[in-house]
């Protein structure tokens, strides 16, 4: 890595385990105070990966954290994950995945329901774009070793820069379609229930609701479900 890289990972390092302190301290407002302005400093140091381990760690411990009032518990956490899903950063999709599970046990005012409802659809949407119908799972990329050179020493050559990076990316790849096959039936389903539970089965709330299938190119079938389980009450 390079000097600052490292120097990256030496502060993501440091303020993970001041996240952790806090928690340990049974303190929740230091907690969140200290959340609020991590958040704040990584969105604006504009490294998305580091930014989206800060506050997916952030939220995680909000949640579980012991508070006297579970609602501004579930109210904090809900906020610092819509803070970073209205981040222009492009985060990883496992960690955009992760922030909306945060906001599941948390009912947002009237007017935030359209945006909660277009995150979960555009995830819907992701899932579907990204998910490969081609996927072999059988077909497990195989990295090359560096191979031995017997006229030197014994130390191993080393692979060029390109054929590295093309094997880490097949592997990226591989591991990527994985995740999507075993996450995309939890995360439906998860869905479902959030968009559900956003809308009432009113004309105008169906109307608003139809609107934001149409923007997000939702597919059929997740309209069909998203609408039933507004009746019915089950995704």
């Amino acid at each position: 890595m390079s000097d600052r890289e490292n120097h990256t990972a030496a502060e993501l390092a440091t303020d993970l385990e001041r996240l952790a302190l806090a928690r340990a301290s049974h303190d929740f407002e230091a907690l969140v105070a200290l959340a609020v302005r991590l958040e704040a400093r990584w969105r604006d140091q504009g490294d998305a990966r580091a930014y989206s381990t800060v506050v997916t760690r952030a939220c995680d411990l909000l949640s579980s954290a012991p508070a006297e009032d579970l609602a501004r518990r579930s109210a904090q956490t809900a906020g610092l994950a819509g803070r970073a899903l209205r981040s222009e950063l492009e985060r990883p999709f496992d960690a955009e995945v992760e922030l909306l599970r945060h906001l599941t046990s948390h009912q947002p005012a009237e007017e935030m329901r359209a945006e909660r409802a277009g995150w979960w659809l555009r995830a819907l949407r992701r899932f579907e774009t990204e998910t490969d119908a081609t996927f072999d799972p059988d077909a497990v990329p195989v990295l090359q070793s560096p191979q031995l050179d017997p006229l030197s020493s014994g130390l191993p050559n080393q692979p060029t820069e390109e054929p590295a990076a093309e094997q880490e990316a097949v592997a990226s790849r591989y591991r990527h379609q994985q995740w999507l096959r075993r996450e995309s039936p939890i995360f439906t389903d998860q869905a479902v229930a959030a968009i559900a539970r956003l809308y009432g089965a009113t004309a105008a709330e169906r109307a608003s609701l139809e609107a934001l299938f149409e923007h997000h190119q939702t597919t059929p079938a997740h309209r069909e479900r998203i609408l039933h389980a507004q009746t019915s009450g089950a995704p």
